[in-house]
């Protein structure tokens, strides 16, 4: 074949390139209108002819395993929702308990062992301490039913647990070492929620701020 002058030769790569471009594209709009013709055929079908038992019998086999699957994730997530409430009841009762009885304690004067109990099963801690204004003040822990409660001078200041949580067991134990004097404190604490149920236990160890 003859080219004239400045006239560039068709390169070889360029049209197989070309060429196998256009038979691709060719290969894609047979292969997407055979699909479109068989969908189509297919939904002729039902609208003409309806469902067939067999076609029945498995869309209601896949439904109700999809709806098993569904309720199965649900149930696992409200599970999952009850437990970190139950974790967020114990902690919180935990925290404010703790808190209270370890100031309250570093800062008595002494501990009333005559109106206390220990090392058993409610436990009962009372201690002679003072109160903001500098008065003489009697401080008593004791549990009631499920619940820990306060008393201040004979009044009853009310529970210092979430309503959601139960005590266990409350341990008192007496520390003295010769100069040092403290409490050993043992909470085990337990909620419940949606058929979730926990239980935690905590320990600490005060020591009255006079005594050392």
């Amino acid at each position: 074949m003859l080219f004239l002058q400045g006239q560039k030769k068709p390169e070889k790569g360029l049209t197989s390139v070309r060429e196998k471009s256009t038979s691709e594209h060719l290969f894609m709009r047979l292969f997407f209108q055979a699909k479109t013709n068989v969908l189509t055929f297919y939904r002729e079908r039902i609208f003409r002819t309806g469902f067939t038992l067999i076609e029945v019998v498995l869309y209601v086999a896949l439904f109700s395993t999809m709806s098993v699957m569904s309720m199965n994730m649900l149930f696992q997530a409200i599970q999952s929702f009850n437990a970190l409430r139950i974790a967020r009841d114990i902690n919180d009762s935990s925290v404010g308990i703790i808190e209270r009885l370890t100031r309250d304690v570093r800062s008595a004067a002494f501990i009333d062992l005559a109106n206390s109990t220990f090392d058993i099963h409610p436990g009962r801690l009372t201690l002679n301490t003072v109160s903001a204004s500098g008065t003489p003040l009697t401080v008593e822990y004791y549990v009631n039913g499920s619940t820990l409660h306060l008393k201040e001078d004979g009044v009853d200041k009310g529970s210092l647990m979430s309503a959601k949580t139960s005590i266990d067991a409350l341990v008192f134990r007496y520390v003295d070492v010769g100069t040092t004097v403290g409490v050993k404190i043992e909470l085990h604490l337990s909620s419940a929620r949606g058929g979730v149920d926990a239980v935690d236990h905590f320990y600490d160890t005060v020591i009255l701020r006079g005594s050392y």
